[in-house]
């Protein structure tokens, strides 16, 4: 198994990719407005993108990729009360 720390990084995509380019749309086509604050707040489209590509790119489960997402949080010590439950080690 490759290092969960090659999930993000090493993989040149950074360099080849304006991922930004893609917030406007994506934001445009993903706003909605929201009828009250309850209930967990959208991830960022331009995350979500990033995973999704990244899960094409190597085959991966759904369930795969939110694990090497959480060990890559992990391995950085960005794990905190202010990231969303969903994405925290159970």
């Amino acid at each position: 198994m490759r290092n969960s720390g090659m999930f993000f990084h090493g993989n040149g995509l950074s360099v080849r990719i304006d991922w930004e380019a893609f917030r406007p749309e994506f934001n445009r086509i993903h706003e909605k407005d929201r009828e009250s604050k309850a209930g967990a707040k959208p991830f960022d489209v331009v995350l979500m993108l990033k995973l999704l590509v990244l899960q094409q790119l190597r085959n991966l489960s759904d369930d795969k990729t939110v694990w090497l997402f959480r060990e890559q949080l992990k391995d950085l010590s960005l794990v905190d009360d202010n990231l969303p439950s969903t994405l925290r080690s159970t």
